[in-house]
């Protein structure tokens, strides 16, 4: 079976053996992805970071729906403007 690449035996077994002849490294110590770090909206004073939102709403009949749009200033937490549009 070794001709044909054919080995039968477990994940764990095959960990095993190839730990014995030093042949593999330990798995915990593969490269991670950086940690995320979530961006930061400081604001000393209005008007100088605004966020945005989007909210869907239900339409008065069946399958109908509406999406409320507002800009808001981060530093007063005011609505600097809003529209609600069927797109």
């Amino acid at each position: 079976m070794l001709d044909e690449g054919a080995y039968i035996c477990s994940i764990r077994t095959m960990y095993r053996i190839l730990k014995e002849n030093q042949a593999v490294e330990e798995r915990r110590n593969q490269l991670r992805p950086p940690e995320y770090k979530k961006p930061a909206l400081l604001a000393t004073g209005p008007n100088q970071v605004w966020s945005w939102d989007i909210t869907k709403l239900k339409g008065p009949e069946k399958w109908t729906k509406y999406y409320l749009y507002v800009i808001l200033d981060i530093y007063s937490r005011y609505a600097v403007g809003w529209i609600i549009a069927t797109k």
